[in-house]
């Protein structure tokens, strides 16, 4: 037997309580979300930092110049890519940038050179993070501090460090010295800090989380418009909605959910500075109905021989879950009515047993995903793949279409054909269309971008974000609980 199950389109919550289903729209007509007990959306301002050379300085302060005002989108499609309305006080946001003089910091031409000089490319990455590392420290000195840095690659660095042909190798890091081949354990000092880095992005997100400071990175293509890169409009919508929220802003919030329900994505990552790469560590990532995520190191995981996935046992599985409750209780000030776990691995017995235990008497719903795209998929007449919400249900599988035709937008906003997400097991007394719903909702917290949804909900993409940036951090180095530092 077959089900299929169309599941309307969730709803958000924006400016005096009003809702919308498409964010950019819902920012346009009502502005970002607040309380009922805020007069108005906060914050008000946004101060910012900026580092890099003269170049990539004096095109970043053009481009925050150009995102006051109105910047036009394309007239096709309004409803996919409508006019940016500008971020200032008379906006639909209410706030604006300030970027005083003291919190531009410049980085010298000697310093670039000496950065990308450097032949090994692990080095040459670390490097340039440490550069940043200190331009960052300068400014977290500032009183006040800036809400959100920028770091605005200069194109030496850019090419040489980010994403490019140059930094290929930085993957599989291998040093040849005296013509013998040697690993990464061979130059691992539990004592000192590993003088290199994989990828530049992680590791300075990581790094810089000390200084308690939320950065930006703008890569050079983007800053100087290079062919390639998404319309001005859209660009504008993305960035300022990224600062908002770093800044401490609420853009929307899920509607018509319960909330008080604890919402966390397990996942786990390789401690790849600790000389052993095949160290797994699992960390839990943490939702409020109201669109806070925390982040929450675990305890070390383990290959299963059978089906080759992390499992946690079932003292650490409860120890996971219990100080992930623990720590929504104390950013709520509310116990969970219910926990709704997610996984991009089966569960055994003894994870189930070990999240069992960590509830006590609170509702607990478990649902574990597939970790690759689905081999079946569906076809509707037309010259358009599934709508959206799309949900099939078989005897022990079930597929949610969270990519696909959009009626709202009147198109399929994709490059490729959509293709649906697994649902492999859900435990628990939970009835799985609401769990589908729920899924879908989470498709549209994504604080990253405004597009009208993501393909997997915030509790598996941005568990797997933060597992790449705890991942290129040294194990002394401390962490930030809340995801503005990661993204």
């Amino acid at each position: 037997m077959v089900d299929v199950i169309y599941l309307r389109e969730p709803h958000l919550l924006f400016g005096n309580g009003q809702r919308f289903v498409d964010p950019k729209m819902g920012l346009l007509m009502f502005g970002p979300y607040y309380p009922q007990d805020e007069p108005h959306p906060i914050p008000s301002e946004i101060r910012l930092g900026v580092i890099g050379d003269n170049d990539s300085v004096l095109k970043a302060i053009a481009w925050i110049e150009k995102c006051k005002s109105e910047i036009e989108g394309d007239e096709k499609n309004p409803y996919l890519y409508p006019t940016f309305p500008g971020f200032n006080k008379n906006s639909p946001f209410a706030c604006e940038f300030v970027l005083p003089d003291s919190y531009r910091i410049i980085i010298k031409q000697n310093e670039t050179k000496s950065v990308v000089e450097e032949k090994d490319v692990n080095r040459r990455i670390y490097k340039a993070v440490n550069l940043f590392l200190r331009k960052i420290e300068v400014l977290a000195q500032r009183d006040p501090k800036p809400d959100v840095i920028i770091c605005a690659l200069p194109k030496k660095i850019d090419e040489s460090c980010g994403i490019s042909f140059k930094t290929r190798r930085a993957k599989k890091r291998k040093i040849r010295e005296d013509k013998a081949q040697k690993t990464l354990s061979d130059f691992y000092d539990e004592d000192a800090e590993p003088e290199f880095c994989y990828d530049f992005r992680r590791a300075l997100k990581g790094r810089a989380m000390k200084f308690g400071i939320p950065t930006q990175i703008m890569r050079y293509r983007t800053l100087a418009n290079m062919p390639g890169i998404e319309d001005e409009a859209t660009r504008a919508w993305n960035f300022c909605l990224a600062l908002y929220y770093k800044a401490g802003g609420r853009p929307w919030r899920l509607a018509d959910v319960d909330p008080y329900t604890c919402y966390v994505g397990i996942s786990f990552y390789r401690e790849r500075l600790s000389g052993d790469e095949n160290l797994l560590v699992s960390m839990a990532q943490i939702f409020t109905v109201s669109g806070d995520s925390l982040v929450l190191k675990g305890e070390k995981a383990e290959i299963d021989k059978e089906d080759r996935q992390p499992h946690l046992n079932e003292n650490d599985a409860k120890r996971l879950l219990k100080d992930a409750i623990k720590t929504y209780e104390e950013h709520v000030g509310h116990k969970p009515t219910r926990v709704v776990v997610h996984k991009t691995s089966r569960y055994t017995p003894e994870e189930i047993s070990g999240f069992e235990s960590a509830v006590n008497d609170t509702e607990l719903t478990l649902v574990a995903f597939g970790n690759r795209s689905s081999n079946i998929k569906a076809f509707r007449v037309g010259a358009y793949p599934p709508i959206r919400g799309t949900f099939i249900r078989f005897n022990n599988l079930a597929l949610l279409y969270t990519t696909g035709y959009v009626p709202y937008l009147g198109t399929y906003p994709g490059p490729k054909i959509p293709t649906p997400l697994e649902i492999l097991e859900v435990h628990g007394d939970e009835y799985i269309i609401r769990v589908a719903k729920e899924i879908l909702a989470l498709t549209k917290l994504n604080w990253n971008s405004t597009k009208f949804f993501s393909r997997e909900p915030i509790t598996i993409k941005f568990a797997r974000e933060v597992g790449k940036i705890l991942s290129e951090l040294p194990e002394r180095y401390p962490i930030q609980p809340h995801y503005r530092f990661y993204m």
